[in-house]
């Protein structure tokens, strides 16, 4: 199908006129009035369109919810549609900084992320409980902290400003691997380490009290990913060239790091299991080759 955009442009143009195609497809499979879908669909568009850019009076205001309830935004545009463009590029610099200001950087705004499937209340245990502390005290001052909760909410699929990350437990699972700036040589690091391939396990929607300045105390709650980092190989970045890392299907020990808040997650990655000849004197290795995703933002 579509063999001359292939000869002209390259598979990617390709494979984006076999879905447009596909898409096709699935309109013509509804019922209709019988007549033109594709007509009706650009009517509705345009129609809103008008209504949504209409100047409304306060005095009739009311009257756009009753012409066109449609317009209200749900789901993801409405999570979105909250998040400013102030917002967006401090998300952006948190994300692609390097050094010991994790103290300065704010991980508990809750407009970034929609929470996505079932929700499960669970508890640490305390290794668990012992490592996410660790990184909190990272994240704030010596003393800030007054408790961690033990109990959590889990989930295994977020929006993040409309880019979906998964886990190991969800049903998108070629958007667990991700890669960030966080994992040193044996714990959490974000001074000297570089961007780290890892696998999102879960997430958690989690609290923690701290001591504000008038001597109360504050709840805070994070949504951060529990990731197991995988171990990079010795000539991890000689083969393939840049930005492609060789790591080995074996996981870091469980440490501060196992935690890491969402907002500073790099990129997700795209991510093969093979077994391949590096040319060492291993001979074939069962290895993961991993490549970032640019990320998507929807402003």
């Amino acid at each position: 199908m579509h063999l001359h955009c292939i000869l002209d442009f390259g598979p990617v143009y390709s494979f984006w006129c076999f879905a447009f195609e596909r898409f096709n497809g699935i309109l013509g499979s509804y019922h209709v009035n019988n007549h033109n879908i594709e007509v009706q669909l650009i009517r509705r568009f345009l129609e809103n369109q008008q209504i949504g850019s209409f100047h409304w009076p306060d005095e009739i205001a009311p009257l756009k919810t009753v012409l066109r309830p449609s317009l209200s935004l749900k789901g993801s545009l409405a999570a979105v549609a909250r998040v400013t463009g102030d917002e967006h590029r401090q998300a952006l610099r948190q994300i692609n900084s390097r050094g010991d200001n994790l103290k300065e950087r704010d991980y508990t705004s809750g407009k970034f992320y929609l929470p996505l499937g079932t929700i499960k209340a669970k508890y640490l245990c305390d290794e668990e409980l012992s490592d996410i502390r660790s990184m909190y005290e990272k994240l704030h001052e010596p003393g800030e902290i007054e408790s961690v909760h033990q109990y959590y909410e889990e989930f295994y699929e977020l929006l993040n400003v409309g880019e979906l990350f998964g886990s190991k437990m969800s049903r998108n699972s070629g958007s667990f691997f991700i890669l960030a700036r966080w994992h040193g040589q044996l714990e959490l690091d974000t001074v000297t380490s570089d961007r780290r391939p890892g696998e999102i396990d879960h997430f958690l929607r989690h609290k923690l009290t701290v001591w504000n300045g008038d001597g109360g105390n504050t709840v805070l709650r994070y949504i951060v990913a529990c990731v197991h980092w995988l171990k990079l190989h010795p000539h991890c970045r000689k083969y393939f060239g840049l930005p492609v890392q060789v790591c080995l299907q074996d996981y870091e020990l469980p440490s501060s790091a196992t935690f890491i808040p969402v907002g500073h997650i790099s990129h997700r990655c795209a991510a093969a299991k093979v077994k391949y000849n590096l040319r060492t004197i291993n001979g074939d290795e069962q290895i993961v080759v991993i490549t970032p995703i640019e990320r998507q933002f929807y402003m």
